[in-house]
């Protein structure tokens, strides 16, 4: 739209018999460029909560274990997460992950030395899903610092966020596209404005509590189970497809066919 106009969907409007953005961010969206509202249906994209089972993490001691997953892009927001890690009172000992890779690795890498976070921080690089979802298990905080980045580069809604909240996770999030629809804050998250380093340490250093995050990462489960589980989703996609079929195809045409 930004290159071309409102008028570059106009053809997908009229010819789409369902538009299904999976947040209501994504939604408005839509809206705003004129997508007609009766077609315009919110569906999530659901997750395989058997891949992502619970972990009870009660009794677990040591430093405060943070993952962060994504490409090494300036939409993922991972200076930010950095200088907030800088920043978090030297009273409380850390460990983080950063799962990923990408054209920003050199200059983070380099960040992080002068932050000085090189025995806090490790750059995983590209790691398969069974890894990634190991690393979750072995953690005690998701973080998910998203921005928009210069060329207006943003996220959709990630499912890594909601993969980590299978797990029992807390997360922080950043007010970025549909990331306030699954990490509801003050419940099973905390929420801070893009760019917020102070913010992104406030919230790393309430969730050094450990009876914060456990309160936070029971909520997180029960948030992937009623709004992102797989089957709960396939099926309410089938039902849009259905619903479509019944309006859409000839009414003599009988059930065998159909």
């Amino acid at each position: 739209i930004k290159k071309h106009g409102k008028e570059v969907y106009r053809e997908l409007f009229s010819e789409a018999q369902l538009l299904l953005p999976n947040s209501l961010y994504l939604r408005q969206l839509l809206l705003e460029a004129d997508a007609p509202c009766k077609k315009v249906v919110l569906h999530r994209l659901g997750i395989k909560l058997e891949e992502f089972p619970f972990v009870d993490r009660t009794g677990r001691t040591g430093p405060l274990k943070i993952v962060a997953v994504g490409r090494f892009v300036e939409k993922k927001g991972f200076r930010y997460l950095l200088q907030a890690l800088a920043a978090v009172e030297s009273g409380i000992p850390l460990e983080c992950e950063i799962i990923g890779d990408g054209p920003l690795m050199p200059e983070l890498k380099a960040l992080a030395t002068q932050l000085g976070l090189g025995d806090t921080v490790r750059f995983m690089g590209w790691r398969n899903a069974d890894e990634v979802a190991g690393a979750m298990v072995e953690a005690d905080l998701f973080m998910a610092p998203s921005v928009t980045a210069e060329d207006g580069d943003m996220e959709g809604m990630p499912l890594v966020i909601t993969e980590a909240m299978g797990t029992g996770l807390p997360v922080i999030g950043t007010r970025h596209s549909g990331i306030p629809e699954a990490i509801h804050d003050g419940e099973n998250g905390i929420i801070v404005e893009e760019k917020d380093v102070e913010g992104l340490r406030n919230a790393i250093q309430y969730f050094s509590n450990s009876s914060h995050r456990l309160a936070a990462g029971v909520k997180s489960r029960e948030i992937a189970e009623s709004c992102f589980e797989a089957k709960k989703q396939a099926e309410a996609l089938l039902d849009l497809f259905r619903g479509v079929l019944s309006d859409s195809l000839p009414s003599n045409l009988n059930q065998e066919n159909t």
